[in-house]
């Protein structure tokens, strides 16, 4: 995932989960097929690591100029390394790389979907009239489980004074960003309570004294988190005073405006990176199922260790009346895959579509011609799990 994203999703209400609605099976033989998915090569004697695997006689998916080649005759592999396609007219070199896509970029690794999700944000801040600096160290956690999937350190950015708090003796307004040297995987900023914006669209953070408050406090410093539409939707008080002046709330030095220590939570629930929708006509676009067209595979793997929930998530960028094509391909285990269109708005949900490389079950491949601009989301995760990883081969196109 890309560093999470400050523009491209609303932060969506809490909601219940949707059941997934299986699109039916084309009952596409392996055969008819064979040039697109590599039906009748299982995938798995391939090198996770990058290094070459045995030699078995057969180039797996080269992937070049002069075409796909599957099942190919001579040595290869899904590695990167040469691979002679003899079936279907294609050659190349190389097939499924890791993690890198020329039409999608994976965003999001080992994210949770959906279900009930704590975040916390300890304070490490100065905050004053001449502003704030500092950073927020963040933390997710799977409450069912009590398993941390995230934790990251984001740096206080873009520091502005606010011109719409009007009542304020001084007021800032703030984005947070995540520091590379220290993020890691699993961060979703499911919560604009925690994240103070990070991860939705239209939030930004917001720092404030007032000479007033409420319940007739008086010298009122809030750190808080405002909407588009200028309603807050957290609003925490680092410090207040009574009418005598006795302080009420001390997390705030008035003397240094060292703000440390200070933990807020929340807890996040229903689905966290889509929303179900009553979408336009005009936007819906199309979608049928089918193997992709024109793609290239890439293999990467979702924790399974706390079963079905953890997701990774890829994007792309897409014009209206562009075809997107998305695939996995996987052995032992089953996936699912979710299409979310540029507003955030679940599209489709996908289970069985088409033969998997090992013929065993069914995996899931959509094509959808886009009814607007923006970036899709094909998210991608098990639907059960029965080993410790889902191992993958993603395959897509924008075309």
């Amino acid at each position: 995932m890309r560093p999470a994203q400050t523009g491209s999703f609303l932060h969506r209400p809490p909601q219940r989960t949707l059941p997934s609605r299986r699109l039916q099976p084309l009952g596409v033989a392996c055969w008819a097929w064979l040039a697109f998915m590599g039906c009748g090569n299982n995938k798995a004697d391939s090198a996770a690591d990058g290094s070459p695997p045995v030699d078995d006689g057969a180039g797996d998916d080269g992937i070049g100029a002069g075409g796909t080649g599957d099942d190919g005759t001579g040595s290869g592999s899904d590695d990167g390394s040469s691979g002679t396609g003899s079936d279907d007219g294609g050659s190349g070199s190389g097939g499924g790389t890791d993690g890198v896509h020329p039409y999608f970029t994976r965003v999001y690794n080992d994210v949770l979907a959906y279900g009930d999700l704590r975040t916390t944000a300890t304070l490490n801040l100065t905050a004053g009239a001449d502003g704030l600096t500092g950073t927020v160290s963040y933390t997710e956690t799977v409450v069912a489980s009590e398993t941390t999937i995230c934790n990251s350190t984001l740096n206080v950015v873009r520091v502005a004074s606010d011109p719409d708090c009007t009542d304020c003796e001084w007021g800032f307004t703030f984005f947070l960003e995540p520091d590379t040297n220290t993020r890691t995987d699993g961060c979703v900023f499911a919560s604009p309570t925690t994240s103070f914006g990070l991860g939705d669209g239209g939030y930004l953070g917001t720092l404030a004294k007032r000479a007033e408050g409420p319940a007739s406090t008086r010298n009122v410093v809030t750190l808080g988190t405002r909407n588009a539409t200028l309603e807050y939707v957290a609003e925490h008080t680092l410090y207040a005073e009574d009418v005598e002046g006795s302080v009420l709330v001390d997390h705030w030095e008035p003397s240094t405006g060292a703000v440390a220590g200070v933990d807020f939570t929340s807890v996040a629930v229903g689905s966290h990176l889509w929303e179900t929708c009553t979408i336009p006509e005009s936007r819906a676009g199309e979608t049928t199922t089918g193997p992709p067209t024109g793609g290239t595979e890439v293999n990467d793997s979702i924790d399974c260790s706390l079963g079905p929930g953890l997701v990774d998530v890829w994007e792309g960028e897409v014009g209206a009346g562009q075809l997107l094509s998305a695939a996995v391909d996987h052995s032992g285990d089953d996936s699912i895959m979710w299409l979310v269109d540029p507003k955030g708005c679940l599209l489709e949900v996908i289970d069985d579509s088409v033969a998997c490389s090992d013929d065993r079950v069914l995996c899931p491949a959509i094509s959808h011609t886009a009814g607007q601009d923006g970036t899709y989301r094909v998210v991608v995760g098990p639907l059960y799990c029965l080993n410790t990883n889902l191992n993958y081969f993603f395959d897509g196109s924008i075309l």
